[in-house]
């Protein structure tokens, strides 16, 4: 290995996609301590959370980004507007703060849009639109996307994410890398890098993930890489 340094992300941003708790539901984020038979995976990690786990009716987004645990070193933590017009403003008022990021991590409650919803309707807040991943995207910065994904097979999942997303001018023909978490509910993670650059840099902390402890003991693992059908 050279001893040319390697240039990290400088910037990274978390957008929280906060989404206001439904008339029909309970809110209980962050309900759940990290199991025991996982804390060894990062045991200064999961001493962390399950401090603030412990905070009870304390536990937030806000705690966890005063507990300085993520890489991120910018937020958006305003609530996402159910309402389009004003959904508009919000997703822009983030685009500006990233001026100098480099990869922006976007969290909803369910991933991306589906069918089912519509915007402006109830839940639309708990999803990521495609276009606003789309315009992350064009404005140069690589992004990580939170799904939760349906209860498909991954192998036809992947062919339809390709297919959708092969039909953005921005996101077709894009390189995919899909970090799977399988243990309890299935969550996918979406990677998709910017440029050249970003791709390598993201290859290589993704085999870190896959060398480590969390890929040896199989609780994360990496799907094919695919692409938007148009190149």
């Amino acid at each position: 290995m050279s001893g040319r340094r390697r240039r990290r992300f400088d910037q990274r941003l978390l957008n929280w996609y906060l989404a206001k708790t439904l008339p029909t539901e309970v809110h209980d984020d962050g309900k759940y301590r990290i199991p025991t038979q996982y804390e060894n995976l990062d045991p200064e990690l999961s001493s962390a959370l399950n401090r603030i786990f412990y905070l009870r009716e304390a536990r937030s987004v806000q705690a966890l980004e005063q507990a300085c645990l993520l890489a991120s070193n910018l937020f958006v933590n305003e609530t996402v507007p159910r309402e389009i017009d004003q959904r508009k403003v919000w997703h822009q008022t983030a685009l500006a703060r990233l001026v100098d990021c480099d990869i922006v991590f976007l969290d909803p409650d369910n991933g991306l849009n589906v069918k089912s919803v519509k915007p402006g309707s109830q839940k639309s807040p708990k999803y990521v639109w495609l276009h606003e991943v789309s315009d992350y995207i064009a404005s140069g910065k690589s992004v990580i996307v939170y799904n939760h994904r349906p209860r498909k097979k991954i192998e036809s999942y992947l062919v339809e994410c390709a297919a959708r997303f092969s039909s953005d001018p921005v996101l077709s023909g894009k390189r995919f890398s899909v970090m799977t978490f399988p243990r309890r509910s299935i969550r996918d993670f979406f990677i998709i890098p910017a440029s050249q650059t970003h791709e390598e840099r993201i290859r290589q902390a993704l085999q870190s993930l896959l060398d480590g402890p969390f890929g040896r003991s199989g609780f994360c693992l990496l799907q094919p890489t695919f692409r938007g059908f148009a190149e």
